[in-house]
């Protein structure tokens, strides 16, 4: 495993206390309030620490060292279905939840390997001979680097035949001209 398989943030549901499995683990806990977060830090730090390491910890491994593992707890965690019978998070969550999100890291990962540019299209020998299709032409505004001053109308509107410099234009506008 790389040390970059895993994520520093990981995508949690706002509704995670909402869940019926968290109902159904208080109601297995009697609504006995301590031993509801107790279980439920179990559960988050089981988590946390899988979205840490790129993979589904056990929570055992998972456990601050501040935190005890209470077996029982653990067994209702299992019963209700946050964790699966090898104490981890169960394989169809993580699935939906850790996949995509690794997927999207992936793909930002390749198209920074490309410096942001999506790959370049492979011609084809058998469309046009590699020949420039006809939508392919440079645009009408393409303008060269180096392309001479363009000449403008003097600001009589070219009313007496003559066509000044834009620099002769935008000091009759007033406009201050610098070299």
């Amino acid at each position: 495993m790389s040390r970059d398989d895993g994520f520093a943030v990981a995508d949690l549901s706002v509704h995670l206390y909402d869940d019926d499995k968290v109902k159904r683990l208080y109601r297995e806990l009697g609504g006995d309030l301590g031993r509801m977060g107790h279980a439920m830090m179990l559960c988050e730090a089981t988590l946390l620490a899988s979205w840490r390491d790129g993979h589904r910890r056990t929570v055992h491994e998972a456990a601050p060292l501040w935190l005890a593992v209470d077996d029982e707890l653990v067994a209702v965690l299992v019963r209700v279905g946050l964790l699966d019978r090898t104490h981890r998070r169960p394989l169809r969550s993580w699935k939906t939840w850790f996949g995509p999100a690794w997927e999207r890291r992936e793909k930002r990962r390749r198209a920074g390997a490309l410096g942001g540019r999506p790959p370049k299209p492979q011609l084809n020998p058998m469309v046009n001979n590699g020949k420039p299709r006809p939508t392919d032409r440079p645009s009408d505004r393409t303008v060269s680097p180096r392309a001479p001053a363009r000449e403008t109308p003097s600001n009589d509107g070219g009313r007496n035949g003559r066509v000044g410099t834009l620099a002769e234009t935008m000091a009759a506008m007033g406009l201050k001209v610098e070299p």
